[in-house]
This record gives C-alpha cells, structure tokens and sequence, in this order.
C-alpha cells in the first residue's frame, strides 16, 4: 500500500490532498467510518467584499446593467441599503461603468474592486445608457451582506402577493423582529 499511495504524494498540494490519500490508504484496509482531518493547513488572510444592494448581471454591451436596487428599511440600520437614497438617482435598467475610478466591464467580476470596501466611502459612475459619456457620480458605503435587504424584499414580496390575490380584501402581517437574529 505505501508503494501503491505513495506515488499519489508526489502530486498534493495541499494538506488537504494529502488527507484525501489517507482515507484512501484507510479504506484499502476495510476500515469502516475512516477518515483523516488536520495537519499543517494553511491560514489564508481573509478578504471582504462589499455588496452594493442590488442586483447587477452582464449586459450585450460589455457592463453590468442593475437588475434590482433594495430598498431596505431607513428605521433601522441593520437594513441600510446602499443605493436607496433618492439622490443618487441609480434604477433597475442603469449601467455601472466604474468603481472608485476604476472602468468596470463584463470581462473582470466587478467585485474585484470591491474588496475590503464595507463601510467605507466608495465613488460608482451610472448611466442609464450603457456607455461612459453622461455618466453621474454615486457616492456609497458597500456593506458585508445583502441577507437581510434579500429578505425584507421577500416579505415585500409576499405582502404584495397576498393583496393581488386576495383582491385587497386580506392583510399580511410579518413580525419582522420574530426571526433569529
């Protein structure tokens, strides 16, 4: 067995390679519930991107165009969303053209230049037309998480559904401080 997975070492890179040829060895023995875990792994540094809000997708033009801007809840700082101040004058349909500066296209994911951005002040140029001429300047502070814009929009969601439905003649109430926080 040591020649047999012995070679398969030559060709890991990581610990985590490593461990795989292990439980391979093991399960040679018919050893039932096996498995190998620990070692020297590697600690890589974090890095935290920030999220502005909304929902962006590549468009024909070679920029990400907005699909959905949230809304969130100025009440209540836990769900501030980024790009919900009237001023700033960014709807679904406009196009991001850069970030701090930086020109964004479809061809590099453009948080790349969202990178250790959450709370701190970041400049976006929008159009409405997919180029950079009459583009008007964003000001936003990124934040670690769409979670909670995400699920205030699904109860919005359900608020709606249940009025269409039900022809405005039934209520949807959502305890929105019931949830695990």
């Amino acid at each position: 067995m040591k020649k047999k997975y012995g070679k398969l070492i030559n060709y890991c890179e990581t610990r985590n390679d490593v461990n795989r040829v292990l439980v391979q060895l093991v399960g040679e023995l018919n050893a039932s519930h096996q498995g190998a875990r620990g070692g020297d792994m590697p600690h890589p540094q974090k890095v935290s991107i920030g999220s502005l809000g909304a929902e962006l997708s590549p468009a024909k033009s070679g920029f990400y165009r907005f699909d959905k801007i949230y809304a969130g809840n100025p009440f209540y700082r836990e769900y501030k969303a980024p790009l919900s101040n009237p001023w700033q004058k960014v709807k679904a349909g406009d196009y991001l053209i850069s970030i701090d500066g930086f020109a964004v296209s479809t061809r590099v994911d453009y948080h790349m230049y969202l990178i250790n951005s959450i709370g701190r002040t970041v400049f976006l140029k929008v159009n409405d037309k997919p180029k950079v001429e009459g583009a008007w300047e964003v000001k936003v502070k990124p934040i670690s998480s769409e979670y909670r814009l995400r699920y205030l929009n699904w109860v919005d969601s359900n608020r709606k559904l249940v009025e269409y439905k039900s022809h405005r003649r039934i209520g949807y109430i959502h305890l929105i401080h019931m949830m695990v926080h």
